[in-house]
């Protein structure tokens, strides 16, 4: 287990490796129905891309728990093998998430409905 995880954080951004589950996972911090209506993206120091870390910004519905008020923005990774994921705008989500250093951050771990195959070029 420990060799993963050093795998993990000494990898490059863009190593390939497969999205692990913790069993042991800490709860959400926050829970809420959204609709998915924009994107923050970050671009890379040379501008020609963007950061594999992206924000989606919800219209907050209904909250569950924590504090979810809109616009709620939620950071995450989109590649799948990084427990990425993706949403779609204008759909509605039941988000789940973790306040990280002030950020609300979700992953496939959170939302096992969202995860999906890599996908082939």
């Amino acid at each position: 287990m420990f060799a993963m995880l050093a795998a993990a954080l000494l990898a490059p951004a863009d190593a390939p490796f497969l999205c692990v589950c913790s069993a042991n996972a800490k709860p959400v911090d926050i829970e809420f129905e959204g609709v998915a209506v924009d994107a923050a993206l970050v671009a890379l120091k040379d501008g020609v891309g963007v950061e594999p870390r992206q924000a989606t910004i919800f219209r907050v519905t209904r909250a569950f728990k924590g504090e979810a008020k809109t616009p709620m923005k939620v950071w995450h990774l989109t590649n799948p093998q990084r427990c990425g994921v993706k949403f779609n705008y204008a759909a509605s989500y039941r988000v789940k998430a973790r306040v990280k250093n002030g950020a609300v951050e979700t992953d496939a771990c959170l939302m096992p409905e969202l995860k999906s195959a890599p996908a082939t070029e």
